[in-house]
């Protein structure tokens, strides 16, 4: 029997939380569905124990990972209707976590869910409190531009089919096929029960790394707005925000000797994603000059 629900699991290199994701995995209270695993050549042990759990089993070479083409390989390789997606390192919480995180694509017009990501017990009080933003109730990131995660979602294979994840993309793939859905009026829930821990303490290179990136592909995804994107507001208004926001968290938990740390995530934070989001710009033109 072909199964409704599809769980796309990626990994590389997270021994330290692979066996309790799968073993969350394997206690959920719905129970049919197919897992397969994505490694992207994990050198730690971690593609045994995910070949060993899956059902179908795919390994992507060192060097060659590019989350486009791999997600949508995975897609095609998937038999559900219903494609869930869980990082290795974002473990389920609870028995019901794919029940909650699928209900609304079968009981409403939803096309697509994510999850809540709870930071780990070892995050540092600003990645709680980012994550307290970005996750939480939602009423936060409703009021953002946009906002959607694919480390823990679910989405309906017929949507995916009429527009699969870009391939150009090196970073935000999923932002880009979520802001796609709801250019197009295709509703997706934000499911707070559907709780996933999932954090990292990044150091200044990976953040650097990640926002850069990040930036890069907002230019791609959404253009340039002068409102939006100028340098004060960009960068200084997005950076003054940032740490406006941090002390006053940090004074109401008596932590001011995080300051700062605070002056120098955010700094970097901010000058990343304006960077990359500048070279990004630069990207597009030069693609629609030479389209």
């Amino acid at each position: 029997m072909t199964p409704q629900i599809s769980i796309i699991l990626r990994s590389r290199n997270d021994a330290a939380y692979v066996r309790a994701t799968l073993a969350s995995i394997e206690r959920q209270s719905i129970q049919g569905f197919e897992l397969l695993g994505v490694d992207n050549d994990s050198t730690d042990g971690t593609a045994s124990h995910v070949r060993i759990a899956s059902d179908r089993f795919l390994n992507v070479p060192a060097g060659r990972y590019n989350p486009g083409p791999v997600l949508n390989r995975a897609i095609r390789a998937a038999r559900g209707r219903i494609l869930v997606f869980i990082n290795c390192d974002a473990t389920p919480q609870g028995h019901d976590w794919l029940a909650d995180l699928v209900r609304p694509l079968r009981d409403s017009r939803a096309v697509a869910t994510f999850g809540r990501q709870m930071p780990r017990p070892d995050a540092t009080p600003l990645v709680e409190f980012d994550y307290a933003r970005a996750f939480g109730d939602g009423t936060e990131h409703a009021r953002w531009h946009h906002f959607f995660s694919l480390a823990n979602a679910a989405v309906l294979r017929e949507v995916w089919a009429r527009h699969p994840f870009d391939e150009r993309l090196r970073y935000s793939e999923d932002v880009e096929w979520s802001y796609w859905c709801r250019q197009n009026g295709l509703p997706i829930h934000y499911v707070p029960a559907a709780r996933a821990m999932h954090s990292h303490n990044y150091t200044v290179r990976e953040s650097w790394r990640r926002h850069f990136g990040e930036g890069e592909a907002d230019a791609a995804i959404f253009g340039y707005s002068p409102a939006r994107d100028g340098f004060a507001r960009r960068l200084v208004g997005r950076w003054a925000a940032s740490l406006a926001r941090d002390a006053k968290h940090l004074s109401s938990r008596r932590m001011l000797n995080w300051l700062p740390k605070s002056l120098a995530v955010r700094t970097t934070e901010r000058l990343a994603e304006f960077v990359g989001f500048r070279k990004g710009l630069r990207n597009e033109r030069a693609l629609h000059a030479t389209g």
